[in-house]
């Protein structure tokens, strides 16, 4: 399904950029910018061929979640789930 939005070329590195983000064809030379693909090929080191997609990404979010409780309440919680009878 094609993108409802028109993309331009930005910058020196010719990145497309949304028309959703207009301010951003001013920064795109100073971005990561990171692509995705799809493969069929399984990996041979998994048990069951899987590839990994995005958990380093969100390794440091329940540190972060737990971080802001505790600025908050004073309370610092070091299991998960921090659920509110951890916070009484």
């Amino acid at each position: 399904m094609a993108s409802p939005f028109k993309f331009e070329k930005k910058g020196k590195s010719g990145i497309e950029v949304s028309e959703v983000f207009p301010k951003l064809g001013e920064h795109v030379d100073k971005m990561t910018v990171l692509r995705s693909l799809w493969t069929d090929i399984p990996d041979p080191h998994t048990p069951m061929g899987a590839r990994g997609i995005g958990e380093i990404g969100i390794t440091g979010t329940a540190a972060a979640v737990a971080n802001a409780v505790f600025n908050a309440t004073g309370v610092r919680v070091r299991n998960l789930p921090i659920t509110l009878d951890k916070l009484l």
